[in-house]
């Protein structure tokens, strides 16, 4: 029962949301204490599971890119000191060093920087690079191997990494003093129940920092389907909890365990903000969260000096509700945090508790699978202005008239 009433009040509430497209003015924000998300949309293949927004390289297009994300960053004159700086993608690594390096160049010139992360493909991530990446002081990589499994990642066009190549990366980005981050995908299309927790076995075997398992969802923009339900997804990640703690690891939330070491340098209890930046890029600063729009639009306005994006905001109850929802992918939900929430988010939390969701200050495995799949739900439903052609379609117009 709780948990079709908690879809029915994300459905409700994801209804009334409302984006508006129009020029966005980040200047008198304060950015202590925040985070920044440089997105990279290129990729050489576009993988059947991957629902960000991403387009296939062309150094030409790539030189655009470049040019707009600098003038977009110049236009945002941040400053302060940074928390954290992510490079997401596509594929981030598609970059050569010296690209990243004048990116961060330029966020240089505004704030301070630290903890830097860069996802990408493990091919790419060559000795080399991650020297390169350490002369740029880069402390983290997260490698999308998403499965070690040959058929499953020629079904979602996805190309084939192995374990030497995952151990030559390990082994180098350590001596480098790097930590290594590895995706593994559940519920992709023919992946078994028995290759998936075969690669969880051979991975944490290579001393990884971290290992993030992502349910395959139906997100919008993915083009393949999940191969099993939620649950089933589910049942895998807790078996694959088992394996992972008695190997040493920590968890952190529903879906990310990691190495002690690494899990002491994780973030405080509340959630960071962050600005974004790049095409499709997530901004949220207290109740304000912006859009950018995609990388065609993205470009014609920074040519023109202007950093147009589709903005929202939140009332104070949706941002509480937001927060709420946090703390419990975070499985934690600590006495002092429930007594700052409103009054019918109190109501919740006891509902929780009396539903044996909720123990003490920790979430129960019958809650861990409710976060879980409240959490699905929410990807594969939450709206997203750029999956709106109407709203893209007045997005093109603002730009021309």
């Amino acid at each position: 029962m709780i948990p079709k009433i908690a879809k029915r009040m994300v459905a409700s509430s994801f209804s009334k949301l409302n984006y508006e497209y129009c020029v966005i003015d980040w200047k008198d924000v304060i950015t202590f204490h925040v985070g920044l998300y440089v997105h990279v949309p290129f990729c050489e293949r576009l993988c059947a599971f991957c629902p960000f927004h991403r387009v296939l390289f062309e150094p030409g297009l790539k030189d655009e890119y470049l040019k707009a994300l600098f003038r977009e960053i110049d236009l945002r004159e941040l400053e302060g000191d940074i928390e954290w700086v992510y490079f997401g993608g596509g594929t981030p690594n598609l970059l050569s060093g010296e690209e990243i390096g004048q990116i961060l160049q330029k966020l240089k010139e505004y704030v301070q920087l630290e903890d830097i992360t860069l996802e990408g493909k493990p091919p790419y991530f060559t000795e080399k690079y991650l020297k390169a990446l350490h002369r740029l002081d880069v402390t983290r990589i997260s490698m999308g191997v998403e499965s070690l499994t040959k058929k499953v990642l020629e079904n979602v066009l996805r190309d084939r990494t192995d374990v030497p190549m995952i151990r030559d990366i390990i082994r180098n980005a350590h001596d480098l003093g790097i930590a290594v981050n590895a995706d593994l995908m559940v519920g992709l299309p023919k992946q078994h129940r028995g290759d998936f927790l075969f690669d969880i076995t051979r991975l944490a075997d290579l001393g990884l920092d971290q290992i993030t398992t992502y349910p395959f969802t139906n997100a919008p923009g993915a083009r393949a389907k999940p191969g099993v339900s939620s649950h089933d997804c589910f049942e895998m990640i807790e078996t694959a909890a088992e394996i992972l703690t008695g190997m040493g690891y920590e968890r952190e939330n529903v879906w990310v365990f990691s190495t002690p070491e690494l899990a002491q340098k994780a973030p405080g209890e509340h959630p960071a903000e962050y600005f974004g930046f790049g095409p499709s890029a997530f901004s949220k600063i207290e109740n304000v969260q912006v859009v950018n729009p995609f990388l065609d639009e993205y470009i014609l306005c920074l040519n023109e000096n202007q950093t147009y994006g589709y903005r929202i905001e939140f009332s104070d109850i949706f941002n509480a509700w937001r927060e709420f929802a946090h703390r419990l992918y975070d499985l934690k939900l600590k006495k002092s945090f429930l007594k700052t929430l409103p009054r019918r988010l109190k109501v919740v939390a006891n509902l929780l508790k009396l539903a044996g969701y909720i123990d003490g200050e920790e979430v129960t495995k019958k809650g861990r699978f409710f976060v879980h799949d409240l959490t699905i739900h929410v990807i594969e439903n939450l709206p997203h202005p750029l999956s709106n052609p109407v709203a893209r379609g007045i997005a093109c117009m603002n730009i021309f008239f």
